[in-house]
């Protein structure tokens, strides 16, 4: 049966090995929720895109000021969001290998022997992202929806990082309104969530920065596991089985 890939994309527990699933979210965690209690629970970068929002409906508003923290998040931050799109791809090569091999075997070797192709893209698509923040976002998530299969095909096929370009674009058409769609409902909206439930349920920085570590960490695995679903689905591969209940 076909399953839905958005509601599939959350159940990041529905991998082997399991307990490196556990081992990423863990890290994932601790580093984004470090870096916000650093910051006294700031997420300078939803700070950012509101500032947009706010200049688009009034051009006028004056500019932010900005002290010392931004500048620790500004070197911090891409660190911390490396950390996380590397495990974002470990985790859907994972399972995009686990499927094509029929067995349980982590993808991060592979993936750390990738890295400076990897690397190369990630500040690639930083650059647009951070272009992107005064737009809504919205060129950076059409460029995740034409390039979305680059990491893996960079992992798994080793292609250079142009050939995984073009392979990508080629696997997308016709698909990348149904990929942009799938990438804002998993991974926009728990940001957001997370923003909310910071500003009406956490009472204290440290309660805040936790939140928002969570809400990373199941971002970026959650993202990982909707792009081995969408390849896998893509190429007429059923999803592993681990024995979980997958409804």
């Amino acid at each position: 049966m076909r399953k839905l890939n958005i509601f599939n994309a959350y159940k990041i527990h529905d991998l082997e090995p399991e307990r490196h699933v556990q081992s990423w979210f863990l890290v994932l965690l601790i580093a984004y929720s470090a870096l916000m209690m650093g910051l006294s629970g700031l997420d300078l970068q939803t700070q950012l895109l509101t500032q947009a929002i706010v200049w688009l409906l009034n051009p006028t508003a004056p500019l932010p000021e900005f002290d010392h923290r931004f500048y620790i998040y500004a070197i911090a931050y891409p660190l911390v969001l490396l950390a996380g799109f590397l495990l974002s791809t470990t985790y859907a090569s994972t399972l995009i290998y686990n499927a094509n091999h029929k067995e349980s075997k982590s993808a991060l070797p592979q993936v750390a022997r990738r890295f400076f192709p990897l690397l190369i893209y990630a500040l690639l698509i930083g650059g647009i992202h951070l272009l992107s923040i005064f737009l809504l976002e919205i060129p950076y998530f059409f460029f995740l929806s034409i390039f979305y299969y680059v990491p893996v095909e960079v992992v798994l096929e080793k292609r250079s990082l142009t050939e995984a370009m073009e392979q990508s674009y080629r696997q997308t058409k016709g698909r990348k309104l149904h990929i942009f769609a799938s990438i804002i409902a998993v991974t926009f909206l728990i940001r957001f969530l997370s923003q909310f439930l910071v500003s009406t349920m956490a009472g204290s920085a440290w309660a805040g920065s936790l939140i928002m570590g969570f809400a990373f960490a199941l971002r970026m695995l959650a993202s990982g596991r909707l792009k081995g679903i969408l390849y896998l689905t893509q190429k007429g591969i059923e999803l592993p089985r681990s024995g979980k209940d997958d409804l």
